[in-house]
């Protein structure tokens, strides 16, 4: 991954790590405990989340921001997978569902080149 590919995800990842959505972002920052949760790995056989992501990023083990992005949508994509059918954890789809919107809004942001003069925007 060249040096400003890098730095457009790692821009996008502060940006969904971000303290103004705290209130979302929250369960996605770390691993799922498996104490807390035991037959996750039942469901889930590729676990993701965003602290691991920065750690995969900031150590260069992305090639492409296609492959960041995968992971990035596997954190949600299993969030979806483990509690669409859990009536007690329907908020963690609904916040799994917000934060795609932003990681959506966030692709699309990288994807548009900026116009001369533009400032990237963040956040």
């Amino acid at each position: 991954m060249n040096s400003s590919d890098y730095q457009a995800c790692l821009d996008s990842l502060d940006t969904l790590t971000s303290p103004k959505y705290q209130n979302k972002n929250f369960l996605f920052l770390a691993p799922v405990d498996p104490s807390e949760v035991p037959d996750y790995d039942k469901l889930i056989t590729r676990p993701m989340d965003l602290g691991t992501v920065r750690n995969k990023l900031e150590s260069r083990q992305y090639e492409t921001p296609a492959s960041f992005w995968m992971d990035v949508d596997l954190v949600f994509e299993n969030a979806l997978t483990y509690n669409k059918d859990r009536k007690e954890t329907q908020f963690v789809v609904k916040f799994a569902r917000d934060m795609i919107k932003l990681v959506n809004r966030e692709k699309e942001n990288k994807s548009k080149p900026k116009a001369i003069g533009e400032k990237k925007t963040t956040g």
